[in-house]
């Protein structure tokens, strides 16, 4: 696995995000936003320190990105991760996605795959489990739902955000300080 290829496919998908009109937004920024709530704010702050690729998208959610330099696809998801992501769609009407990229067999661009839920579509198989992660590889997704180019998986998820942002339209209100 190549680190410096990794790193430059993040920050390509990354550039193609604010590149598309939305912004990013760092876990440890989000979570003082939640300073009424523990709980919540806790999740935001532990995935600031562990560094996870966990990201806050405007107009699309919160996105867990996984990146193979190099085919085929296989990727480890937290079981941490997919617990907080569960609190944090129960508590905010706030979508979130796993995104999986892998290299294209020839040339500098991703295909990706776009998760909601990793046992759903596009998963035709349900991933391995291990103690703390489960463990997908590409055989065990629908092919025919891969998305061929770094900006076809951006607008992709874009169009998936703005969607399920629609359909739980529900205002979030602080509390004011008195």
């Amino acid at each position: 696995m190549d680190r410096s290829k990794e790193e430059y496919f993040r920050e390509k998908f990354l550039d193609a995000i604010v590149a598309q009109g939305s912004g990013i937004e760092d876990m440890l920024v989000f979570a003082k936003r939640f300073e009424y709530n523990k709980g919540i704010k806790d999740i935001f702050l532990r995935w600031s320190r562990l560094g996870r690729e966990l990201y806050f998208v405007k107009k699309v959610g919160f996105v867990n990105i996984h990146i193979r330099s190099e085919p085929p696809g296989f990727w480890g998801i937290s079981k941490n991760v997919i617990k907080d992501f569960r609190a944090v769609r129960e508590y905010l009407p706030i979508p979130c996605w796993f995104v999986l990229l892998v290299a294209q067999q020839y040339g500098n661009d991703l295909n990706g795959y776009i998760l909601e839920d990793i046992f759903s579509p596009p998963m035709l198989q349900k991933p391995s489990e291990q103690v703390d992660a489960y463990k997908i590889n590409e055989r065990n997704l629908d092919q025919n739902k891969v998305i061929s180019s770094t900006e076809k998986i951006v607008e992709t998820l874009m169009d998936l955000g703005k969607l399920k942002i629609e359909r739980n339209q529900k205002i979030i209100r602080r509390p004011r300080k008195t």
